[in-house]
């Protein structure tokens, strides 16, 4: 009997592209020698391993040896955990069963990936979950209803996202602003300190195709900024416009 057909979740298919082309643009403009052709070579790779058949933990060691194979990707690899997991959650776990995130499987794959991944992959269920449930996006609703910031027993997630908390009036700032204050008030002081500005400038306007390209130009040729931020914003975007025809992301 043939395994079930298991879905490319369009919105995650979008963003590493998106995320391993725009990481070459940047990258090349801080003397990386990354390509096109290693870009599309990786992304194809990355495809293939989506629509496999193997257990979740076992696609996480493949990810990671195309990460060594791929290394000039490297600052990619924890973002790239992250969508292959939201890829996992969205096309997967429906044919895994009802029960299957109570299940002892999944508490395996808990345990042995809490040291994985980044922040990013919070945004991503935000935005899923937003979007299924037609709520506006918005930086105040992700910080007060999604993540629960103002709530005592979330002051883990306050403490993560004081930056962003304390700065949301760069909404409205220009983005020349906004990496003035990355540089003085989060750089090296946060752990979020690399997607801090893509974040900001989502939220800015979310319902755009694209970022503005002069915001995406500023990064891009700020040496102090990493070739990864530009190409998160570009995927964040690529991933909210991603929704057409594809499954909502299960979970509890």
């Amino acid at each position: 009997m043939n395994a079930p057909s298991i879905n490319l979740y369009t919105p995650v298919k979008n963003a590493i592209k998106t995320l391993i082309n725009e990481y070459v643009e940047a990258a090349k403009l801080h003397g990386s020698n990354a390509t096109q052709t290693l870009a599309d070579a990786y992304t194809a790779r990355l495809d293939e391993l989506l629509l496999s058949h193997e257990p979740f933990l076992a696609k996480v060691t493949t990810l990671d040896t195309l990460a060594a194979e791929f290394n000039i990707f490297s600052p990619l690899k924890e973002y790239l955990f992250d969508l292959l997991l939201t890829n996992f959650l969205a096309a997967e776990v429906h044919l895994l069963g009802d029960e299957y995130l109570e299940s002892a499987e999944w508490q395996k794959i808990e345990d042995e990936t809490l040291h994985r991944g980044t922040e990013l992959f919070n945004l991503l269920l935000y935005i899923n979950e937003a979007i299924d449930d037609d709520v506006e996006i918005s930086l105040d609703d992700f910080l007060r209803e999604f993540l629960l910031t103002e709530e005592d027993e979330f002051q883990d997630e306050h403490t993560l996202y004081e930056g962003l908390i304390s700065n949301q009036e760069l909404l409205d700032a220009e983005t020349s602003e906004v990496i003035k204050v990355w540089k003085q008030e989060v750089r090296n002081k946060s752990e979020i300190e690399d997607l801090f500005i893509p974040i900001l400038l989502f939220f800015a306007d979310p319902e755009v195709l694209m970022a503005e390209q002069e915001s995406v130009r500023l990064l891009q040729h700020d040496k102090e900024i990493s070739p990864e931020q530009p190409a998160l914003l570009q995927a964040i975007f690529s991933f909210k416009n991603g929704f057409h025809d594809s499954i909502s992301i299960h979970s509890n």
